[in-house]
C-alpha cells in the first residue's frame, strides 16, 4: 500500500473513532435519588434506549435530576406499567414523584 493510501485509511480510522467517542459522551444520563428534592442516596446512570435502572435504586426513586434530557420513567422493568413522561428543561430538577402518585415505583427509564 502506497504512502498516500495508508494516510488515508488512517485519516478516515480516526475520524471514524473520533466520532465514536462523541456518541460515547452525548448519551442521556439522568440521576435518581431515593429521597424529595434531590436528597438522600443516588444513582446516576445512562439511558440509552429502554434502559432498567440500577438495582441498588429500583423501586426507591422519589426524584430525579434529568440533566437537561427528556426522559420517560417507567414503573416497571424493560419499560413496561404506568410510565410518564419527565421533561429537559433548564430547570433541571424534578423533586417531588408523590405529588404525581409515582413515589418508590421506578423501575426502568427511556429518552422521550
Amino acid at each position: 500500500m502506497n504512502s498516500s493510501k495508508l494516510f488515508a485509511v488512517l485519516l478516515v480510522t480516526v475520524l471514524y473513532c473520533k466520532n465514536l467517542n462523541a456518541q460515547v459522551k452525548d448519551g442521556t444520563y439522568i440521576t435518581l435519588y431515593d429521597d424529595q428534592w434531590q436528597q438522600g442516596y443516588s444513582e446516576t446512570f445512562e439511558v440509552n434506549g429502554c434502559t432498567n435502572v440500577p438495582p441498588q435504586i429500583d423501586d426507591r426513586a422519589s426524584s430525579v435530576d434529568t440533566q437537561g434530557n427528556c426522559v420517560v420513567l417507567c414503573a416497571d422493568s424493560f419499560c413496561e406499567g404506568r410510565c410518564e413522561g419527565v421533561p429537559g428543561s433548564s430547570i433541571t430538577d424534578h423533586g417531588n414523584f408523590e405529588a404525581a402518585s409515582f413515589n418508590d415505583v421506578v423501575s426502568s427509564a427511556k429518552p422521550c
